[in-house]
């Protein structure tokens, strides 16, 4: 499953009130999810020497923090929308973006790379 699988899960969760009971394993899982993927990212970057890697470090953490509080104490039924906005609009999109940087960085350092893939964005 990837990201963006994961976040219509949770959109399909949040919208339908006779699933709401999949919204903390939802949010479970994309915590594990995004954990694993920040950690490949961040020894990517790493690698590559990545100037603005404390910032992503700062920003992969307050995401993870803020999920781990979901999962370790569950959303109220009222918050379901917000939340629900704040990953798909926060989250979910501060992620793409970091995503599309990294291939931008990754040509740059490896400058013979297929042109057809820039479209692309890594799936996990």
């Amino acid at each position: 499953m990837v990201l963006a699988d994961l976040a219509a899960k949770f959109s399909e969760v949040v919208a339908s009130r006779n699933q709401r009971h999949l919204i903390h394993p939802v949010l479970h899982r994309l915590h594990h999810f995004l954990s694993q993927h920040f950690t490949r990212e961040e020894a990517l970057m790493e690698m590559m020497a990545y100037a603005d890697l404390p910032r992503h470090r700062k920003t992969h953490k307050g995401i993870l923090n803020l999920l781990a509080d979901c999962v370790d104490n569950p959303i109220a039924p009222g918050d379901y929308e917000y939340f629900g906005r704040l990953i798909r609009d926060k989250i979910l999109d501060q992620v793409t973006e970091h995503d599309v940087k990294m291939i931008e960085a990754i040509r740059e350092k490896l400058p013979g790379l297929p042109r057809d893939e820039e479209k692309t964005v890594p799936r996990y």
